[in-house]
């Protein structure tokens, strides 16, 4: 097996980097005192106690919970069916169809969310 150059790893870990520092400097800054962003001058949940007692967030989150179990639920049937299916049965097309149902992964989710976004704003 060839190694990899290093400049590969180094492009990799700032591609990471580039993704995920700016949601860890959301999450710090969720905990600062200040309603300004302008520096880190306190640590509190005072911002997390706020969101929890709010009662529509609250029945918003149970909705979104409700809703996740359902396509859970649902997504486990199908893909078990479609699996079972795939394996078990041999028809024309099949390649054709074990395609489409492989592009959801294929597909890399940042494409997907730049599309998304996008399309909505």
């Amino acid at each position: 097996m060839l190694a990899r150059p290093i400049w590969l790893h180094i492009f990799a870990l700032g591609v990471y980097a580039f993704m995920y520092i700016p949601i860890l400097v959301l999450v710090l800054f969720s905990f600062e005192k200040s309603r300004m962003a302008s520096g880190i001058t306190g640590f509190t949940f005072d911002w997390y106690t706020k969101l929890f007692h709010n009662g529509d967030i609250g029945s918003a989150f149970l909705n979104s919970l409700i809703v996740a179990v359902i396509a859970v639920i649902v997504s486990s049937v199908m893909g078990t069916m479609a699996a079972v299916g795939l394996t078990r049965l041999h028809f024309k097309g099949k390649g054709l169809y074990r395609g489409l149902l492989l592009l959801p992964i294929i597909i890399p989710e940042i494409a997907m969310a730049v599309s998304a976004l996008i399309l909505f704003i």
